[in-house]
């Protein structure tokens, strides 16, 4: 069998396939029978040897694949002094890899992960006769409030639908964190309905100070302080995919001010362009991204997307991943001006 999810709704993506890890998790006998592959690290030789190499203690395998469409699917109009000789190679590698999949043995599923919709790629097309697909797209805002709704009934609480609009907007379509924050009320409440009211008082926004106390030392390069201060966030029961959002929300917001400096935005302008309507936030910000090269964030960004994805999808573990970044923090040098 061949499953292909795909979207940006990477909450409910992962989901899924955990649900078919545990579908399928009786006919697995051992850690080897799942495997995990990068495609972006991994060469084709190496996923040829994991689709066809038979379990060690018999049985099913499983293999999980990350950046499936991203290496393989055929780069037509690349900039190249052959482009039709180009495009033509990698036409054929395409095939080659479709050819793989489905002359696959009947003890290996493949499941095909991708963080961004693939519906216009031509590689995806290629299977859409082959495969089980489903497509997880960024949720509306009107989605977002019934999936918060759902949420809560399936664990037995209950909430009110003007509740469930206030915090949808205070969250945004991060569906992780939103169940992270939906799972603390729940609790709380107990058999009380969850209203507007709690939400406000219970919920811990992006303008939490422990969180601003770590990204101040995390920024300052003061490492040390920024793990000690991460280890007493999560033991009092932060929940890593809060931190982490955190983090990232800030690079994303340090890149974003960088793009205002370099365009001459006035104030007004930056603040809309940052979000950020506090001005000593604001100014916070423009102050931190400018000892910061631009190159820099967008490496670190990455890494931040890359872990991410690699925790949801069992690779490594939240705690140790955690206190790994802020170890390593940004390695290159910071600017002078």
């Amino acid at each position: 069998m061949i499953y292909i999810f795909h979207g940006e709704d990477t909450y409910s993506l992962f989901k899924e396939t955990a649900s078919v890890e545990q579908k399928f998790g009786a006919g697995f006998s051992g850690e080897g029978d799942v495997i995990r592959l990068d495609l972006k690290e991994e060469s084709f030789e190496h996923l040829q040897n994991a689709v066809a190499t038979v379990p060690f203690f018999g049985g099913n395998r499983l293999i999980i694949l990350r950046n499936f469409f991203e290496k393989f699917s055929p780069r037509v109009g690349s900039k190249t002094t052959n482009k039709t000789q180009k495009t033509d190679v990698n036409l054929n590698f395409a095939h080659q890899v479709k050819q793989l999949l489905t002359s696959k043995p009947e003890f290996t599923t493949v499941i095909i992960e991708s963080p961004v919709s693939q519906l216009k790629n031509p590689l995806f097309e290629e299977f859409t006769a082959l495969a089980s697909i489903k497509h997880f797209p960024r949720l509306t805002e009107s989605d977002l409030q019934r999936w918060v709704v759902g949420y809560v009934n399936q664990r037995g609480g209950r909430i009110a639908h003007d509740a469930a609009a206030v915090l949808a907007s205070m969250v945004g379509v991060d569906l992780w964190r939103l169940s992270n924050e939906l799972d603390k009320l729940i609790l709380l409440r107990e058999n009380e309905i969850i209203d507007a009211v709690s939400i406000k008082e219970a919920v811990v926004f992006t303008r939490d100070v422990n969180i601003f106390t770590i990204l101040d030392a995390f920024f300052a390069t003061d490492y040390l302080k920024a793990i000690r201060l991460l280890n007493e966030m999560l033991g009092t029961g932060s929940n890593y995919s809060y931190v982490l959002s955190m983090i990232s929300r800030q690079v994303r917001l340090l890149l974003l001010a960088k793009e205002a400096s370099s365009l001459s935005m006035g104030l007004g302008e930056t603040r809309s362009h940052l979000g950020i309507n506090n001005d000593f936030v604001l100014k916070k910000t423009l102050k931190q991204a400018q000892g910061y090269r631009e190159s820099d964030l967008v490496a670190f960004y990455g890494k931040l997307r890359d872990f991410d994805l690699s925790v949801k999808t069992g690779r490594f573990d939240p705690l140790v991943g955690l206190n790994i970044i802020f170890g390593a923090g940004i390695t290159s040098q910071r600017t002078t001006g």
